[in-house]
Parts: C-alpha cells; sequence; structure tokens
C-alpha cells in the first residue's frame, strides 16, 4: 500500500510539474520578447510584424495556387482523353446516319461499323490528324455517296491532301468527294489534281486552299471548255499570285 502511495504522489508531482515547466518556458519566453523589444522602435516592431504576415501570406497563397494548378493539370489530364472519345464518338454517329453498309440495327452492320472505327484509328496513327478529323472526312464522303472500301480510300487520300494544303479535314473531304462524284475523276485521278495545286501553291504566291476554292468554282466550265483540269487551275494560280481572290480568278477564267 505504501508502495502505491508513493508511486501515485510521484505521478501527480509529474503531472504538476510538466505543465509548470511548459508555463515557466512560456514566461521567459515572453520576457526576452519584451527585452528584445525594448532595443526596437515601434515602427521597427510593426514592420517586422507585417513582413512576418505577408510572409505566411504568400506561403499560403503559394499553397493555394499549387493546389488549384494540380488540380487542374489532373482534371485536363482526365477530360482531354474523355472529351476526345465523345468527339469521335460524335463523328462517328454522323458516318452512320450517311453509310448504309453501318446500319447497326443488323448484326452485318454492326460489324463493319465495328470494322470501320477501327481502320479509322489505326489510320490516326499514321496521319497526323485526330481520330475525330478523319471521321469528320469519313461523314462528308459518306454524305457523297462513298461507301465499302472507297469510303476507306477516300478518307485516308483526303486526310493527307489536309495536311499538305494546311485545310480542315471537313472541307477537304467535301471538296475531294465533289471531284469524284461531280466531276468524273477516280480517287486516283483527284490525289494528282491535288498535288498539282500543292505544287503550284509552293512555285506561286497561291495556297492550296485558294486553287481548291477556284477549282470548286470552275470545274463545269472547264469540262465544256474540254480544258485540263490542272490548266485550268494553273490559269488560277496564276491569277491568284496576281493578287486577286479565288472568286475573281473564277469569274475572269468564265468569261
Amino acid at each position: 500500500m505504501g508502495t502505491l502511495t508513493s508511486s501515485l504522489i510521484v505521478r501527480l508531482i509529474n503531472q504538476v510539474s510538466r505543465p509548470a515547466k511548459q508555463i515557466t518556458g512560456s514566461l521567459l519566453g515572453i520576457q526576452r520578447v519584451a527585452r528584445d523589444s525594448r532595443k526596437l522602435s515601434f515602427g521597427d516592431q510593426l514592420a517586422g510584424a507585417m513582413r512576418r504576415n505577408n510572409s505566411a501570406l504568400a506561403d499560403a497563397r503559394g499553397g493555394l495556387v499549387d493546389a488549384v494548378a494540380g488540380f487542374y493539370t489532373l482534371r485536363t489530364a482526365i477530360a482531354s482523353p474523355v472529351r476526345a472519345a465523345m468527339d469521335f464518338e460524335s463523328a462517328m454517329a454522323d458516318v452512320k446516319k450517311v453509310v448504309n453498309d453501318f446500319d447497326t440495327s443488323t448484326e452485318a452492320g454492326r460489324a463493319a461499323f465495328s470494322k470501320f472505327k477501327t481502320e479509322l484509328m489505326e489510320m490516326s496513327k499514321q496521319i497526323p490528324i485526330s481520330v475525330s478529323g478523319l471521321a469528320e472526312i469519313a461523314a462528308a464522303a459518306g454524305e457523297a455517296g462513298f461507301a465499302g472500301d472507297e469510303l476507306l480510300t477516300i478518307t485516308e487520300a483526303a486526310a493527307k491532301i489536309s495536311v499538305a494544303f494546311g485545310s480542315t479535314a471537313e472541307v477537304t473531304g467535301g471538296a475531294l468527294a465533289t471531284m469524284v462524284k461531280s466531276y468524273g475523276l477516280t480517287i486516283d485521278q483527284a490525289v494528282l489534281l491535288s498535288d498539282a495545286m500543292n505544287h503550284l501553291s509552293n512555285k506561286q504566291k497561291s495556297s492550296a486552299p485558294q486553287l481548291l476554292e477556284f477549282f470548286t468554282r470552275i470545274a463545269s466550265e472547264s469540262q465544256k471548255m474540254n480544258m485540263p483540269y490542272e490548266q485550268a487551275v494553273a490559269f488560277g494560280s496564276a491569277m491568284i499570285a496576281a493578287g486577286h481572290q479565288s472568286d475573281v480568278a473564277a469569274t475572269s477564267f468564265r468569261n
């Protein structure tokens, strides 16, 4: 019993001593601050306090900025692939609307549609155009009546021409489809004509998209005159290089 009582007394003394020591330390700290503060003017003390406050705020603000930046980076990293996938699915829905082969109410249609999607994904690894951009080209070509293997062929050709021309995939796809369906060119002939436009744009002050626009305006007249399309485009290139717009050059050609 005596041992237990002695042990209890020791614990009680320790419990009282620890807070006492902490209080004593705090009082000594206050005394040091008070002693040091007497060496400084009130203005110096205020300036020092403001510096410490500003430093603390800057640290907190920096932490917040870092946290927000980290969240934004994470959100962007997550959202970008999701947005790209949504864009692709939206573009493919447009393709499905205009290509009868992709009737997903039938097993054959679902299989053909799935195969075409896979082929576009593979194509996007070879050509620097997003897979949704390729789907936009395919939609324009499908609306013009292309299907089956031809649809994939003209999509690839239009994608390559779009990169060379620096024009949008949708515009190039529509123009190439028009060359084939409206003016009787084969896909290979349309590609060769596009290559001629690109060559002229490299040699003269006429851009390939301008020549493409010129061609779509004068193609029927060129047919009526039995003038090869390459010669007609060369005329347009000379007019545009001389400072005329595509529509003005087309009007001059027709007259």
